[in-house]
């Protein structure tokens, strides 16, 4: 038996993924797939939260404060898919 797993956004077959668990506060936690493309937005939420856990973000805001990046949820992902918009 062959064992076939895809990112649970984009569906794409051959892309390696990668399994994360999300859970909201009080509600269940859920299972992810993720490709690297659509793990970007929670990769940046967790660097910023080792960050931030190590002091190394005070750190870099003497040096000047990076760039704001909007974070995509999935939802808002499987929105603009739904509309034919790119994520």
């Amino acid at each position: 038996m062959t064992t076939i797993t895809v990112c649970n956004v984009c569906k794409t077959p051959g892309v390696s993924t990668r399994r994360y668990t999300v859970q909201r506060a009080g509600e269940r936690a859920r299972k992810l797939d993720l490709c690297e493309t659509d793990a970007a937005p929670l990769e940046d939420v967790l660097t910023y939260a080792d960050e931030a856990d190590t002091g190394a973000s005070a750190k870099k805001a003497t040096a000047g404060r990076p760039r704001k990046r909007r974070v995509t949820t999935l939802e808002e992902i499987e929105q603009m898919k739904a509309k034919g918009g790119s994520a």
